[in-house]
């Protein structure tokens, strides 16, 4: 792992023969695209590591050859499109800048910033000229942010200044469609599959004393180099790694499971204290399970803040207290209820760089379910005060000792 002027090598990288000098060459690179230059926020990822495969892939060419940055490229470009299908062509975080409000930053980790970016860069290479005058560019960069942090508008406007001051014309950029739309970068860069080739070459050799024998067909295309035999019968690309295939439950014995038994205890108007997400902590009311399983609780809303909510039943304590909920009418709150309304994500180009997105709004059914659930449960000064008086434990008490 990279940190200033200092890389920690795990010994596995010192292969003897160089073939993981990539890697080491990637660490250290990080020194300055990433450390003496930093991006802003996690949603500018790609200015730390697009630059950073970038000078990987340039030492690479200076070491075995230029050949060998283009099969690099190729290489994972293939690992960009794999996750793209993973995630999607239209999922969100396969946009170069995603929006991680609201968002972990682990689920948006992917080779998105490493190799979109990393083609962002090579794109612009062939806009100003050449490699030469590109890495002309990245020495300017770097000396003009270096202790600085930065994000993907500055870097746009110092790319474009540059390009001004020296002629060139840099205007079929579409910086839209590279930072802010998902999938594949809109510019597919073309490099030299010349050791791909040899590679495959000798994969046919392989296949061939393999398949002797056995019935062949023809295919042509330019990359299959006019003409060449394959085996009629493709071998597979995965083979299981044991020899016994585990066995899938069928959609009959997943229904006859049913939803989960509640814990002893818990009944509705049991009160519970909820052990896990951003109310935990808190004590709130019990007022029916859901078909997922999950349970309906409220806190309520006007004594301790605690809105009607789902909640897993292994991450609350049942108490023995009770309240009495029989005027709670809840039977039209179901898992649906809870649904998630997808917003358009999709931001224009001046929307994206000045401004950020609104959270979105509580429906007015929810707001008015609301009020009608706390109106219906009816407590005392006492039973308030109880609610409203967050759970923890001092030194000395124990939870297994004690009796909720």
């Amino acid at each position: 792992m990279e940190n200033p002027c200092l890389t920690f090598v795990t010994p596995t990288l010192l292969a003897g023969d160089r073939s993981q000098a990539h890697v080491v060459a990637h660490e250290i690179a990080h020194s300055w695209s990433g450390n003496l230059v930093t991006n802003k926020t996690w949603e500018h990822f790609w200015l730390n590591e697009g630059w950073t495969v970038w000078l990987e892939r340039k030492i690479k060419g200076h070491m075995k050859g230029a050949a060998h940055y283009d099969f690099s490229a190729i290489s994972g470009a293939k690992h960009l499109a794999d996750d793209v299908a993973l995630y999607g062509a239209t999922n969100p975080l396969t946009h170069m800048v995603p929006q991680l409000r609201d968002v972990d930053p682990d689920d948006a980790f992917s080779s998105v910033p490493y190799e979109k970016g990393f083609n962002l860069l090579h794109y612009l290479s062939t806009v100003v000229g050449g490699a030469e005058v590109f890495e002309e560019f990245a020495r300017a960069y770097v000396d003009h942010f270096k202790f600085k942090t930065l994000t993907s508008a500055d870097f746009r406007a110092f790319f474009m200044e540059w390009c001004r001051a020296r002629e060139i014309d840099a205007s079929a950029v579409d910086w839209d469609a590279w930072l802010m739309q998902p999938g594949m970068p809109p510019v597919t860069n073309t490099f030299s599959n010349e050791l791909g080739a040899a590679c495959s070459a000798l994969g046919d050799r392989w296949l061939a004393a393999a398949n002797e024998g056995e019935p062949k067909k023809t295919i042509g295309g330019a990359k299959n180099g006019k003409a060449r035999e394959v085996p009629e019968v493709k071998a597979p690309k995965y083979y299981p790694a044991d020899d016994i295939k585990p066995k899938v439950a069928s959609e009959r014995d997943a229904a006859s499971k049913g939803i989960a038994k509640l814990k002893k205890g818990l009944k509705p108007g049991s009160v519970l204290i909820m052990l896990g997400g951003r109310f935990r902590g808190k004590r709130v009311i019990f007022l029916k399970q859901l078909a997922s399983g999950l349970l309906l609780v409220t806190g309520p809303y006007k004594v301790n803040g605690v809105p009607m909510r789902r909640m897993n039943q292994a991450y609350v304590i049942a108490t023995s207290t009770k309240v009495n909920v029989s005027a709670v009418k809840v039977d039209h709150v179901n898992d649906d209820y809870f649904a998630r309304t997808v917003a358009n994500t999709k931001a224009a180009e001046g929307e994206f760089f000045e401004a950020e997105a609104a959270a979105p709004a509580l429906s007015a059914e929810r707001k008015s379910d609301q009020k009608s659930v706390d109106a219906a449960i009816k407590l005392d000064s006492t039973m308030k005060a109880y609610l409203n008086a967050k759970f923890s434990l001092k030194k000395g008490q124990y939870p297994h000792m004690m009796k909720f």
